[in-house]
């Protein structure tokens, strides 16, 4: 598990018992389990007492996304007891971290996997020719085009899916242009995949 510096700085300053003494460390570390377990806004942060609301909010805020990171990848214990140890935490506060942590694991995992915004795929395509013989400002036009309709399927806050469609319009050029790009867009798919 990568962990950034500003993170390390902020999770060192919790395991530094001089400026989190052990009753608000459980106090802390409660809240900040409290917080990503059930995806509420914590309230009763400044109810913590620290020497400083900067570092509050900067230890908050590091363990949080320490948290959040470590449920995400699905981070072992051990790997967790690493990080923790080279941030001065004692055993204590170790095995008080991760009983918190393995206790509501599943439940950020749960929440983290309701996050994020889900652009939409495509799951059909249908379309049909006209051929257009005349328009008002030609006598004559002879072309074909073709109508394009893209169905597509996205997810919603609450997990279930949305179809909807989208419909253009375009000549023989711009469907071969269409086509060309996205075998284009295929082919670097195929590259990145393969790690080229």
């Amino acid at each position: 598990m990568q962990v950034s510096k500003e993170v390390l700085e902020g999770i060192s300053l919790l395991g530094d018992a001089t400026v989190f003494q052990d009753d608000v460390f459980q106090q802390l570390i409660d809240l900040v389990f409290e917080e990503v377990s059930t995806s509420l806004a914590c309230s009763k942060l400044l109810s913590v007492p620290v020497v400083s609301p900067i570092i509050l909010k900067k230890v908050h805020a590091a363990v949080v996304t320490f948290v959040y990171d470590a449920a995400k990848w699905n981070t072992n214990n051990s790997s967790i007891t690493s990080i923790l140890e080279d941030c001065k935490f004692d055993s204590d506060r170790i095995s008080n971290f991760l009983s918190l942590y393995d206790k509501n694991k599943t439940k950020i995992q749960s929440h983290l996997s309701n996050v994020g915004s889900y652009r939409p795929h495509i799951v059909d395509v249908d379309w049909t020719e006209h051929y257009v013989i005349k328009s008002n400002n030609l006598e004559r036009i002879c072309l074909p085009s073709y109508i394009i309709s893209l169905k597509t399927d996205s997810l919603n806050q609450d997990g279930s899916s949305n179809l909807d469609s989208t419909q253009f319009v375009c000549t023989l050029e711009q469907l071969q242009d269409l086509v060309g790009q996205l075998k284009d867009a295929v082919k670097s798919l195929e590259r990145i995949s393969q790690g080229q």
